[in-house]
Order: C-alpha cells, then sequence, then structure tokens
C-alpha cells in the first residue's frame, strides 16, 4: 500500500507517542496527575483509530483479491505489439590510407591493376590519400525468439563514388537479416552479403583483398540456406546454397544482361571444419556457381547470345602454429569480371564467347605479439589470350608484405610493400611498386 493510511495517521508516528508517553510518565505524574490522566485518555483513543484503520485496510485488500482478473482484447492488439524488440550493437572503423606508386595505379585510392603505358611512354607515379574506407555497421539480435535466433546487419563504407575526393558517398557493403534453428544447425540468409564462393579475405593493407588479383568473390543479393552437421567434438560438415542476383552489363539495346538472362546465379559451397594445429580450427572448402547473361551480338544480326558465367573454387585456412597460419585459395572459371576475377575481362563480342580464367592466391600470417602481425602473400589472375582483344588485360599479378601493430586496444597502424605487374595483348607489360600507411581507430 502507499506509505501512509487513507485516513493520514502513520502507525510509526503513533508508536513513537506512545512510546513518549511512556519514558516520560514518571515525570509526568509528579507534575499534574489530571494532565496526566487526559494524555493516557488519549492514547486509548489512538489505539482504537489504529485498530479500526488496520481493520478497514483488511477489509479492502480481501475485496480487491476477490476481483475478477482482467483479459487483454485478442482482437485488438497495441499497434506496438508487433514491432519486434532487438539489441542493437554499433561498430565501425575511422581509417586513412596514404599510398605512393611508381606507376600509374587503377583507380588510385586501391590498386587493382597498373595502367597501360602511354603514348609518351611516361609511366607516371602516384600519391594518393583518402578516409573512404571508413565503415559504419550495426548488429541486429531479436529478442523473444523462442529456439529460433534472429539477428540482422547493416553495413556501409564510403566507396560509393561523390562529386569530388573529399566528397564521398556512403556505399551499402551488407544488409541482411539470418534466421536460425540452432537445435537443427540450420539458418536462412535474406538480402545482400558475401558471396558463398571462395570466402577467405586476403589479409593485406589496402581496400581491394586481392581482387583481379588471384582472389575472387564480392557481395550481391542472395537467399541463401545453410545446413551444418556435426560430426565429433571438433568437427563440423557444413553445406551452402543460394539464389543471387545476376549482375551484368549493359546491353547494346539498353538493358541489362544479368537481369534479361531470366534467372538468378546459383551458389553452392561444402565446408569442412575440425581441430588443426595449437588447437586451432583448420577451414577447408569447395565452392562453384553458376549463372548466364543475355547479350544482343553485333555480329550476328542482333541476335540474343547467352554467355554462361561460372566457377570451381576451393579455400583453405590452416593453422601451422600457435602464431603461424597459411591461407589459399584458387579458382578456374568463365566470365568473371563481376566477381572481380580473369583480370576484370568478361567476355569477347566479336566471337560472342566469355573470357576463360583461372586464377589464385596464397598468404602466411605470423602473430609475433597481440600487438604485432605480419603476412606476406601474393596472387594472379590469369585468363586466356585467344579469349582477349588487342589491348585487352592479361596476366595480373600482386606480391605484397606487411605489418600490423596496435598502438592501443582500438588503434592500429599498418604498413605494406606490393608490387604490382599487368601484362597487355600485344602492348608493354607495366609494373608498380605501392608503398601504403595507414590508421586506423575501431569502434
Amino acid at each position: 500500500m502507499g506509505k501512509y493510511f487513507r485516513f493520514g495517521v502513520s502507525p510509526a508516528i503513533l508508536l513513537g507517542i506512545a512510546t513518549f508517553l511512556f519514558v516520560c510518565q514518571p515525570a509526568i505524574a509528579q507534575t499534574d496527575p489530571d494532565a496526566l490522566q487526559k494524555l493516557l485518555q488519549r492514547v486509548d483513543q489512538l489505539e482504537k483509530r489504529l485498530a479500526d484503520t488496520e481493520a478497514k485496510l483488511a477489509q479492502a485488500e480481501k475485496t480487491v483479491a476477490e476481483l475478477p482478473a482482467v483479459k487483454p482484447d485478442a482482437k485488438a492488439p497495441s499497434v506496438f505489439a508487433a514491432v519486434a524488440k532487438s539489441r542493437i550493437e554499433f561498430y565501425g572503423y575511422a581509417k586513412l590510407d596514404m599510398a605512393y606508386d611508381t606507376g600509374r595505379v587503377f583507380p588510385g585510392n586501391f590498386a587493382l591493376y597498373v595502367q597501360p603505358m602511354p603514348s609518351n611512354d611516361r609511366n607516371t607515379s602516384q600519391y594518393n590519400m583518402t578516409a573512404n574506407q571508413s565503415r559504419l555497421g550495426m548488429n541486429f539480435t531479436a529478442m523473444d525468439t523462442g529456439d529460433k535466433k534472429l539477428t540482422g546487419k547493416v553495413e556501409i563504407d564510403f566507396y560509393g563514388g561523390g562529386a569530388a575526393d573529399n566528397k564521398a558517398n556512403p556505399m551499402m557493403r551488407h544488409a541482411y537479416m539470418q534466421l536460425e534453428w540452432p537445435k537443427y544447425d540450420f539458418a536462412i540468409l535474406a538480402g545482400q552479403t558475401s558471396d558463398l564462393i571462395s570466402p577467405l579475405v586476403e589479409p593485406t593493407v589496402q581496400y581491394t583483398v586481392g581482387w583481379d588479383q588471384g582472389n575472387i568473390g564480392y557481395r550481391r543479393a542472395q537467399l541463401r540456406l545453410t545446413k551444418g552437421w556435426k560430426m565429433t567434438d571438433t568437427a563440423k560438415f557444413t553445406w551452402a546454397f543460394g539464389f543471387f542476383r545476376t549482375i551484368g552489363h549493359t546491353s547494346l539495346d539498353g538493358g541489362n544482361t544479368g537481369a534479361e538472362s531470366g534467372i538468378p546465379t546459383f551458389q553452392t559451397r561444402f565446408g569442412f571444419a575440425f581441430a588443426g594445429a595449437a588447437g586451432r580450427q583448420v577451414n577447408l572448402g569447395i565452392s562453384g556457381h553458376y549463372g548466364r547473361e543475355n547479350f544482343i551480338s553485333p555480329v550476328k544480326g542482333g541476335a540474343d547470345v547467352r554467355f554462361p558465367t561460372y566457377s570451381y573454387n576451393f579455400d583453405a585456412s590452416v593453422p601451422l602454429s600457435e602464431k603461424w597460419t597459411l591461407q589459399a585459395e584458387g579458382y578456374a572459371g568463365r566470365d568473371l569480371d563481376t566477381f572481380f576475377g580473369g583480370s576484370n575481362q568478361a567476355y569477347d563480342l566479336k566471337n560472342a564467347i566469355g573470357t576463360l580464367s583461372k586464377g589464385g592466391w596464397v598468404a602466411l600470417s605470423y602473430a609475433f605479439s597481440p600487438k604485432l602481425a605480419f603476412n606476406l602473400g601474393g596472387g594472379a589472375d590469369n585468363p586466356r589470350y585467344s579469349d582477349l582483344e588487342k589491348g585487352s588485360r592479361g596476366n595480373n599479378s600482386d606480391y605484397f608484405i606487411n605489418s600490423w601493430y596496435n598502438l592501443t586496444k582500438q588503434a592500429l597502424v599498418g604498413f605494406e610493400l606490393s608490387y604490382l605487374s599487368t601484362s597487355y595483348v600485344e602492348k608493354p607489360t607495366v609494373h608498380a611498386t605501392r608503398a601504403q600507411l595507414t590508421f586506423q581507430y575501431n569502434f
């Protein structure tokens, strides 16, 4: 009940008065017997009022307890009843990249390949500086989902173009929800995130992680199903399959070659994980994709031509000891430019054929201490020259060595030295050495 009774008399006050009178009774008796008698009568009256108040309170509590429970109207729920309650975690980093290149690389802030030698044979050096890789993200975890787990992610960086180098636009990286049934080791993912194929990330300092240099795979809209099977306490087999957006090109009639294929791109991966050296996990996988693009051929009377896009891939992440880790991926396929494969060469419209290519990368990592780590590696794309027109990019490779150092738990500095080499059909091969310094604050 409330701090005070309804009739305004506190039991503590009455008890205090009675105690005071009891203690002071001898002194009062010595001074004024009539006054003592009046005080005792007053105490009796207060005690009766207190007893009467307690009786009324007991009756009121009994009446309330006997009232019927009020049930909510199931036909008219609150407008907020359908709104899921979620825990939101913000994360990201602020990153500055400073790079010097001895040759003219594309696009500059990061290096996919070395551009052809200009007609004056002057391969100009470059200096670039940007904060565009800075990243912002939110992880969502829904509450009260029973035996299921519902999560989501939204993440952006600032490589979405812009009016100037210091006016970058946001670019969506990830935006998806994932519903899991942990009891059955089964999950459904819907939204945009990374490809299933070739899932490893080459440990480079620069923004691109070996794209067009042996490491294929990007991000796109998808509906993905994943099922796991636990084989032992330390071993697990996983199969994933999904329907993916076919990212195409602009056809001669202005249409989109991916959308006009009429089907999604299909991707799948089989993964096997088990305990390795120093109790660390070994991850092995094979993966692939298949899709197609519909073009209007300029040499076949405007007829529709279908180009298949496909790949076969393997990936391996193997701890060699507590501090050493070896990672590698390889692929072979056709029409892989939207997957950052084949030196970014897609097709030859004159011959109505997609570019066949193969490639891969390997990297060795060493965790010297909790604060200091080193990485050494390289990779290459090798498109088939017979599928390329004159002047097209051929073999494209990159070799790197880098180091990361934690200045604090959240602040890092990184330095990378890399060597890029790009060949062109019937043109000179060009090279560039890149030195990159990075400062990064994680939050």
